[in-house]
């Protein structure tokens, strides 16, 4: 299967103001479809996608799940190599990623700061698991190898 593409026909802004992305939300409805075509013809990967790692097949799950469900994406049928800026629909959403960081956030139990965020973007889908799950582990107290006596 294929990562998750633009359309040929989106030139993707780079940077911009926001009011002037509103002059591009007329392609958003085009590239809505498009995007949800790719998704349809997929079928569920198989979960090795996500490594050996039951806590990053775990992950993957999770956070494939909450993006699905917080940008009503047709299913959940996501890659690790998908791009997260278009999984989070840049440059058209900025208040469903607030949705989602704080979705993530209670479903993890992690705290998720905004310098976090922004580096998922132009990151892949992939990344953001294993940015996440070094965010899981740092919070979780790890043994500290000592023995009672």
């Amino acid at each position: 299967m294929m990562p998750l593409q633009w359309p040929e026909f989106y030139l993707q802004p780079v940077q911009m103001s926001w009011l002037k992305r509103l002059w591009h939300k007329s392609d958003y409805l085009q590239v809505m479809e498009y995007l949800q075509r790719q998704l349809l013809t997929r079928s569920r990967p198989d979960l090795r996608i996500w490594g050996e790692d039951p806590m990053r097949i775990r992950m993957g799950i999770v956070v494939c799940k909450k993006i699905q469900e917080t940008y009503e994406w047709p299913n959940d049928h996501f890659l690790p190599e998908d791009p997260f800026d278009i999984l989070m629909l840049m440059p058209w959403d900025d208040l469903e990623i607030v949705e989602l960081v704080m979705a993530l956030e209670e479903d993890l139990e992690i705290d998720i700061p905004n310098p976090e965020v922004e580096a998922w973007f132009g990151a892949t889908l992939s990344t953001v698991v294993d940015r996440l799950m070094a965010l899981e582990q740092r919070r979780t107290p790890q043994p500290s190898g000592r023995r009672k006596k």
